[in-house]
């Protein structure tokens, strides 16, 4: 059996992905795995191809060019195709959030044969969504396997505060919103002013930090800055001997094994706090629209000309584990705390074992034609037009 496994994000999906990747390469019946770049249509392409595999498993088809590839490279090797969420956290009483999470794409029931979701809740409202719009074919193939990216460390020296930034669309610009495609075009005006929103508040907090790090030396601090984030923008704070900016790619594991509290903007990794029993503060600016939880609930919460007086309380705050957080996670990512937490081996038995079956592409139909002149419309202008580009100017 050949494998290829698609990732978006590397700082994001790679650490899991390999482990994966070495978990089915020692199954006997695994003759190859690889890892592509989902975004790179031409390697992906020619990886299928030169692989020809049973087996593919990508992130969820929400951009709007993204499943033509798959549709044809579908019906000549005919594989099992897997989406495997990379962002499962949903504003749950927000339909344009959930809207956005199921994608802009247009692609028929047959195209994904399984949906792979980090909890029961995302899997029932998505799941159900996806049905809904027929992007697949039955709620039975959309299956929870928890949440891949969690490791469990153990760690002793719990004498530091993390923050953990989320500021990522301050540094989106049109073209990269163009470019993705993964949005409604007469979205974007509201998304670039909401971006510069993230900007000026970043700066702001950048310099409210600053001012906290200098007053406190007695506070030790680490930024594990978002994956798709500018990182450079929190260098001016090194001047600091209190704090230290950690690698993007680093595990939140890692991080969060050595904490003894947390502080974010509005974060997945708000679950790692619950996880890890560290109390957490969450900083927010309501009126732009900064700062939530999905509905989970920090520790504690406050504006940023509160932060120095909330991180001092945070500093002596205790973590109380509540049937509340229990719930969430269980329901969120399928995590109990009295049991073993393996996300990674049940996609593992999933890939290998699962006894759903390949839906079949139509070669006579309309998705399969447009797919065929969207591909090669798709190909002239990436790897043929940009090689005349200098005839433009």
């Amino acid at each position: 059996m050949k494998i290829i496994i698609c990732y978006n994000n590397p700082n994001r999906e790679l650490g899991y992905l390999n482990e994966l990747k070495s978990l089915l390469l020692n199954n006997k019946d695994v003759d190859n795995v690889i890892l592509v770049n989902g975004g790179d249509t031409k390697k992906v392409i020619s990886s299928v191809f030169k692989l020809k595999p049973k087996i593919i498993l990508t992130y969820p088809l929400t951009g709007k060019s993204l499943p033509y590839k798959f549709y044809i490279l579908k019906l000549i090797f005919k594989f099992k195709l897997i989406c495997l969420r990379t962002e499962g956290a949903i504003e749950k009483e927000n339909r344009n959030n959930v809207l956005a999470h199921v994608g802009i794409a247009n692609y028929p029931k047959n195209l994904v044969d399984l949906e792979l979701f980090w909890g029961q809740i995302q899997r029932e409202i998505l799941g159900q969504e996806l049905v809904a719009q027929k992007k697949i074919s039955s709620i039975d193939r959309c299956l929870v396997v928890g949440y891949p990216r969690i490791n469990l460390y153990t760690g002793k020296k719990k004498n530091k505060i993390g923050i953990f930034t989320s500021f990522q669309q301050a540094d989106y610009t049109r073209s990269i919103f163009l470019d993705a495609k993964d949005m409604d075009e007469k979205y974007i005006e509201g998304f670039l002013k909401q971006s510069k929103n993230f900007y000026d508040f970043r700066e702001k907090f950048i310099n409210e930090l600053d001012n906290f790090l200098i007053k406190n030396k007695n506070i030790d601090f680490v930024i594990k800055p978002h994956p798709a984030e500018d990182d450079k923008k929190f260098k001016k704070l090194l001047h600091n001997k209190n704090i230290k900016i950690l690698p993007k790619k680093i595990e939140p594991g890692l991080v969060f094994k050595d904490l003894k509290a947390f502080i974010h903007f509005g974060s997945t990794t708000l679950l790692d706090s619950f996880i890890y029993q560290i109390p957490s503060l969450l900083v927010s600016e309501k009126s732009l629209g900064i700062g939530h939880s999905y509905g989970w609930q920090s520790t504690l919460e406050t504006s940023l000309s509160n932060f120095s007086t909330s991180v001092k309380r945070l500093n002596k705050t205790k973590f109380t584990k509540t049937s509340k957080i229990r719930k969430i996670l269980f329901e969120e990512i399928n995590f109990q705390y009295e049991k073993p937490y393996e996300p990674i081996r049940k996609i593992y038995e999933l890939i290998l074992h699962d006894k759903n079956s390949i839906q079949s592409i139509p070669v006579f139909n309309k998705f399969t034609v447009f797919s065929i002149l969207e591909m090669i419309r798709l190909l002239i202008d990436k790897f043929i037009l940009k090689e005349f580009s200098f005839l433009k100017k």
